[in-house]
């Protein structure tokens, strides 16, 4: 033995000035501990993973991944192509709604109408005199002289 060894050996340990007791002992049941506790802790199985399944398990993610986001963009596209359609109907809908609106305005001009009715031979109204109404007097207003109810302005006649 080397003589630094020797002196290690034989000179003894000097107790740190922090170093604590121990705690006490818990006091041990009476129980008997199962017997497959009492063969010591379970050997805890390690999972091994090996580095070939862990690569093409990795690549089939990232493959999978992909593959979604390919088919999601398919479905953006798609998407967006009949957003395209809609817009291209809703822009000749609005154009062809403003041509008919500009035909209907011409349609029902004056001139328009005229010519039209003349077309269909339809003759313009002759003159229409407007006759003004008297105003009600006394009771005693006649029609072609028979007396006149206020109630119903058609004559009276006296059957007799």
């Amino acid at each position: 033995m080397s003589a630094v060894r020797a002196e290690a050996l034989e000179a003894p340990r000097r107790r740190s000035s922090r170093a604590v007791a121990p705690p006490p002992r818990a006091a041990r049941s009476s129980a008997r501990p199962l017997p497959q506790e009492s063969a010591g802790p379970r050997a805890r199985r390690r999972i091994r993973i090996r580095w070939p399944s862990a690569l093409s398990l990795l690549v089939l993610g990232l493959v999978a991944v992909g593959a979604a986001g390919v088919s999601l963009n398919g479905e953006r596209i798609t998407a967006q192509q009949n957003a395209d359609t809609l817009d291209t109907k809703i822009e000749h809908a609005r154009s062809l709604q403003r041509d008919l609106v500009i035909e209907l305005v011409r349609a029902e001009t004056p001139a328009a109408v005229a010519k039209e009715a003349e077309r269909s031979g339809l003759v313009e109204p002759s003159v229409v005199a407007a006759v003004p109404a008297a105003p009600l007097g006394p009771l005693e207003a006649t029609v072609d002289g028979g007396p006149v109810s206020p109630v119903n302005p058609v004559p009276v006649v006296e059957v007799g």
